[in-house]
């Protein structure tokens, strides 16, 4: 193999490993997000300091961290429980606007 083939195929090895980091840190993130919702955190406040949007927070208090890709996965509240929130709070907001 031409030796400049070898660094395209290490570099685009590098690149994929970089990746798969990079996609664990961002679940790793949205865990935490979706456990400090359960907390009692404030959307704008963890929006603030995840550098996420305040519609990727909604989405993860919503869907929980696996978002639209698993809705149903065990981490953070599940439908149930979700369903259980908005109807407990007064205001109308809970899980819908998540900044308690």
């Amino acid at each position: 193999m031409d030796e400049s083939i070898k660094r395209v195929v290490v570099a685009a090895a590098d690149m994929e490993s970089a990746q798969f980091q990079l996609d664990n840190i961002a679940a790793d993130l949205k865990e935490m997000v979706s456990a400090a919702l359960s907390d009692g955190a404030g959307a704008e406040e963890l929006a603030a300091a995840s550098g996420l949007s305040a519609a990727e927070i909604q989405d993860i208090w919503l869907n929980g961290p696996a978002g639209a890709e698993d809705p149903d996965a065990p981490l953070g509240l599940d439908k149930a429980e979700r369903s259980v929130a908005r109807k407990a709070d007064p205001s109308g907001g809970g899980a819908d606007q998540p900044s308690r």
